[in-house]
């Protein structure tokens, strides 16, 4: 298993969603992009696999929202 990476593409088979961006110790760090099975993905900072800090979400609806995330 990959412990770090300044970037990673990673596939999870159970949800089927997909991510690419920095990994650290084992958990996305850094800036990323997670998409879902339905299409609708975030994009921007992650903190120990959590979205954090400055990104961008889109619904599989078309609705979006960017700004801070806590």
């Amino acid at each position: 298993e990959i412990e770090s990476s300044e970037w990673i593409w990673l596939r999870n088979r159970s949800d089927l969603s997909s991510y690419k961006g920095g990994y650290k110790n084992g958990s996305k760090d850094g800036q990323g992009k997670m998409i879902w099975s339905d299409d609708s993905f975030y994009e921007g900072n992650f903190n120990l696999t959590k979205l954090s800090g400055h990104g961008k979400m889109v619904w599989a609806d078309g609705k979006s929202y960017e700004g801070m995330v806590v």
